[in-house]
């Protein structure tokens, strides 16, 4: 669920967006996913301007076109800012508003071609190619600092990477290896960057564990924890994945909620984590 600026509350169920004028009212359809279930944790997002923004997220086996899509008025009408053109990508992993300068981040999937990170100015009038072309650009969560922007591939084929682009330079450096494909990060009220990996059982994973990897300075990173995954078929059953709640405002780093999905004694389960100097 979305807490909105005017008092309504967004939620998004089952290919559907429902909207609330406030907590004793009752839920109603604003909104239906043409094709998918619904975007990814990080494809959608709520600006600090009141625009509602999400990805859509689909299997599109035939390369249709994709669209990216907002909301100026908290649900009650929606429209397309931006087109995929078909046979460009596959979907959208990730839109995230980058809080240092209000501009629109975009990734999507999910051959070499179709990986590309872009970034949108908040009216969506102009946009800039970060970079595209290699599974260095396939992601699926971002973190944002003040001079560097971080995240983790989503490469399940080969060894996936947590990466750091430069603000000023404008150029992108690997600052370490990681045992999986990353999906979801978090940062803690304090600054500590979190990333986690998750299991799909590609050629690209060193064990059969989802990890949480962690850094203060965005050079050092740690692993901070793991658990296996469950003995359940990943195509049936899912991945193994390590979800970060999100929030409107950071988390302290002894409030780190985490909800593990077919991972083993943590499949649907919600835990708190606290952050010592020694880790987890």
């Amino acid at each position: 669920m979305v807490p909105c600026q005017d008092g309504s509350i967004l939620a998004i169920v089952d290919k559907e967006i429902y909207r609330c004028e406030g907590v004793e009212r009752a839920f109603i359809p604003v909104h239906r996913f043409r094709r998918g279930r619904r975007p990814l944790l990080q494809g959608w997002c709520l600006t600090h301007t009141g625009d509602f923004l999400y990805g859509e997220y689909f299997y599109n086996t035939e390369r249709e076109q994709v669209l990216l899509w907002r909301s100026s008025d908290f649900g009650l009408s929606w429209e397309v800012v931006y087109r995929f053109p078909p046979n460009s990508v596959r979907h959208i992993h990730s839109v995230q508003e980058d809080p240092y300068t209000g501009d629109i981040w975009v990734s999507t999937g999910d051959e070499d071609r179709e990986c590309l990170v872009m970034r949108f100015s908040s009216c969506f009038k102009e946009y800039t190619i970060v970079g595209q072309g290699s599974q260095d650009w396939r992601l699926v969560s971002l973190i944002f600092g003040p001079e560097y922007v971080y995240w983790g591939t989503d490469a399940p084929q080969q060894t996936n990477k947590l990466i750091r682009w430069s603000r000023k330079t404008r150029v992108a450096e690997v600052v370490a290896q990681v045992n999986g494909p990353v999906y979801y990060s978090q940062q803690t009220r304090e600054g500590v960057m979190l990333f986690g990996t998750s299991v799909e059982g590609g050629r690209g994973e060193i064990d059969n564990r989802a990890w949480i990897w962690g850094s203060v300075d965005g050079m050092i990173w740690e692993p901070l924890w793991k658990t296996q995954k469950d003995r359940w078929n990943n195509t049936l059953f899912g991945h193994g994945v390590l979800l970060f709640v999100r929030s409107s405002q950071p988390l302290p780093r002894d409030s780190i909620w985490v909800t593990g999905q077919a991972l083993r004694e943590f499949d649907n389960i919600s835990v708190c984590f606290s952050l010592s100097s020694e880790g987890i």
